[in-house]
C-alpha cells in the first residue's frame, strides 16, 4: 500500500464525528524511538521498523487547495527480536480507518496520539487520478475543509 499524504493537518475533532458513519476498523500500537532504530509493539509482538525509501510524487492542487504527496516507500517489520534498547521515546498511536463503501480500494486513516489528531493520510494501491479513487478522496477532503 502506498501512503498519500495531505499538505494541511486539521486537528479539530469534529472531523471524527463527521466520519463516524464511514468507520471501518481501528488499530492500536506503540512506537519506541531509540538511537538503535524504531520499534513497534503491536498485538503483543515487537517489531523493528525498517524503512526502504521509495519515490515521492507530488500532486499540486489535487482538490481545491489540497496538495497530495504519494509516498511509495516500504515499511518492513523485522520480527523475533530478543530485546529492545534501554533508552527510548514512547508514542502510543490509535489509527482509525474509514471507507466510503465495503469493497473500497482506498482507506482514509487518522492517527491519534494522546487523544489528539497527529496525522492522516490515504492508503491505496490504485492510481489517485482514477475516477472512483479521486471521487472517494475528494469526499474525505471535503470533510476536512
Amino acid at each position: 500500500m502506498r501512503k498519500v499524504h495531505i499538505n494541511t493537518l486539521y486537528t479539530n475533532h469534529k472531523i471524527l464525528e463527521q466520519l463516524n458513519k464511514y468507520h471501518y476498523k481501528e488499530k492500536n500500537y506503540t512506537y519506541l524511538y531509540s538511537e538503535n532504530g524504531i520499534y513497534c509493539l503491536e498485538k503483543d509482538e515487537i517489531y523493528k521498523i525498517n524503512i526502504v525509501d521509495g519515490e515521492i510524487e507530488k500532486k499540486n492542487d489535487y482538490y481545491e487547495n489540497f496538495d497530495l504527496w504519494i509516498d511509495s516507500s516500504n515499511i518492513i517489520k523485522e520480527k523475533d527480536l530478543q530485546q529492545i534498547p534501554y533508552n527510548y521515546y514512547l508514542q502510543k498511536i490509535k489509527e482509525l480507518h474509514f471507507r466510503l463503501h465495503e469493497n473500497a480500494t482506498m482507506t482514509f486513516c487518522i492517527e491519534l496520539s494522546d487523544n489528539k489528531i497527529s496525522n492522516y493520510y490515504f492508503l491505496t494501491d490504485e492510481n489517485i487520478d482514477n475516477y472512483s479513487i479521486k471521487k472517494d478522496i475528494v469526499t474525505f477532503l471535503s470533510v476536512l475543509k
